[in-house]
């Protein structure tokens, strides 16, 4: 089996107090840099690991969670801008705790991801180029519970964010995905935890996703990128 050229790969890399960390179920405070924890690069910076990644496969997005922004705990704008500048030819969707109506980047090479988990208020329409994060923890949704009863609010691109799977190891969450893509065929879901190795990823595609984000299974050296 192959994939499908179209489907989308993205890389993670969780930013917290400046390193890239290892993240797992949720549990940020017990977060360690990914470099105890990855086969594929020796130190925590960001353009270590967007390195690293890069030497793996071509990819042409990424994926930014600015945990400290997230969890109220100062930012990473300064480290983000200059990556942003620096990687010019490469998109990046980042996700740094802002409500819908916020602005991030002054960039051309980034989009918005807005988490359900910290949105405080009522939907708003969002453009289709922003990406909503729709958060799950222990299979409790994340976010205004509201927000489903206006899914025609939502942008095209959505990712489902299963916490509980985050550097899990133990799989997708094939039935949840499954759900939302049977019942919003108007949008493109993303997978966000679990993923271990090629068959994951076949199965997603699938499912009927659009893409997955993935970190665990690039830091472990679990795809083999020559079989895709």
């Amino acid at each position: 089996m192959r994939l499908d050229p179209e489907f989308q790969l993205i890389p993670v890399i969780d930013l917290k107090d400046s390193d890239v960390v290892h993240a797992r179920a949720g549990k940020r405070d017990s977060y360690q840099p990914i470099e105890q924890h990855s086969n594929i690069v020796k130190e925590s910076s960001i353009e270590s690991v967007l390195n690293a990644f890069t030497q793996l496969f071509s990819f042409k997005t990424f994926y930014i969670a600015d945990l400290n922004a997230i969890t109220g705990h100062g930012d990473h704008h300064s480290l983000i801008l200059t990556t942003l500048a620096k990687h010019a030819d490469r998109e990046f969707w980042i996700d740094d705790g802002k409500q819908q109506t916020q602005t991030l980047y002054n960039a051309d090479n980034y989009k918005t991801v807005f988490g359900s988990e910290v949105q405080e208020s009522d939907i708003q329409a969002m453009k289709d180029e922003q990406i909503l994060s729709l958060d799950f923890m222990q299979g409790k949704f994340l976010g205004p519970a509201s927000w489903f009863e206006h899914h025609r609010l939502w942008p095209k691109r959505i990712m489902i964010m299963n916490l509980d799977y985050v550097g899990s190891q133990n799989g997708p969450d094939f039935d949840t995905l499954s759900e939302f893509v049977v019942r919003y065929p108007d949008k493109q879901i993303f997978a966000a935890g679990g993923v271990r190795n090629n068959d994951d990823l076949y199965q997603l595609q699938e499912t009927g996703v659009a893409g997955v984000l993935l970190a665990s299974a690039l830091h472990r050296n679990k795809i083999n990128f020559d079989r895709l």
